[in-house]
């Protein structure tokens, strides 16, 4: 077997192997049938939009062909990223950086028990969000951005993908955002905790963690992607909040997962 794993490599192609491999990925979390099309439909897509039906969905979810929708379609649902074990059956989730929906809707199905609030600052895709939760009366949707207080936003980099819209205070010339709070999203909920907090604000997090001391014992669960990439300091931010506080740690993917334990 290792032989022949061998000589395959050595005689297809790299870039063959690379397609075959993405095409077993569909396949194996899809199913056959539902991965084909689902494949067709992206290579066909050009810069239109499609409706991939998939089982980890209700509804066919939309997906803007040569945007990186293609690829945080992919990494929800076909690299399992938010699937992490997790001991807690959560009744508040918080989708925060929600994008066009794509992790709403997986935790939607994995907690169906749960009320998701979905917040995403960008109105092209709070659009799309609306659209692929419709089936969801469980989840609410807020157009805002994250922010360490309540105050007037804008979008930092307009030009960038449809993932990585940036927030930072707004300007007079700006159009202007909403910006909320942690603490806001808890009082507005009627609730005393989130039980899962998942931020992908795009570097948003440094000025939030910053000034955590409201809300981080709040919280049950945090799923954070950090983006020290572009905005030195997130990740400095993040364990400073946490330190002192009970939390077992684990990773996957981009995702550092954050699980509160008894101290």
């Amino acid at each position: 077997m290792y032989r022949l794993k061998q000589l395959i490599r050595a005689v297809v192609p790299h870039q063959m192997r690379l397609k075959v491999y993405h095409i077993r990925r569909y396949l194996r979390s899809f199913g056959i049938a539902q991965g084909m099309v689902a494949l067709y439909k992206i290579a066909m897509a050009g810069n239109g939009l499609i409706a991939l039906s998939i089982p980890q969905s209700r509804t066919p979810l939309l997906v803007r062909g040569n945007t990186s929708d293609v690829q945080t379609f992919e990494q929800i649902f076909i690299d399992n990223e938010y699937d992490a074990p997790l001991d807690i059956s959560p009744k508040t989730i918080v989708d925060g950086g929600a994008n066009v929906g794509y992790a709403s809707v997986y935790f939607a199905n994995r907690f169906p028990g749960a009320r998701i609030i979905a917040i995403e600052p960008h109105n092209a895709n709070a659009e799309m969000l609306e659209k692929n939760t419709a089936a969801y009366p469980n989840l609410v949707i807020i157009r805002a951005g994250i922010w360490h207080k309540k105050t007037l936003l804008k979008i930092e980099n307009p030009e960038a993908e449809e993932w990585a819209f940036r927030v930072a205070e707004a300007t007079p010339d700006s159009l202007e955002i909403a910006g909320i709070t942690i603490a806001d999203i808890i009082e507005s909920a009627n609730v005393d905790h989130i039980d899962i907090l998942k931020l992908d604000i795009e570097g948003a997090e440094k000025e939030v963690l910053r000034h955590s001391r409201e809300w981080i014992d709040k919280i049950s669960v945090l799923i954070i992607e950090l983006h020290d990439r572009f905005k030195p300091g997130c990740s400095d931010a993040l364990y400073a909040a946490i330190s002192g506080r009970h939390f077992l740690e684990s990773r996957k993917g981009e995702n550092i997962f954050l699980q509160r334990v008894a101290g």
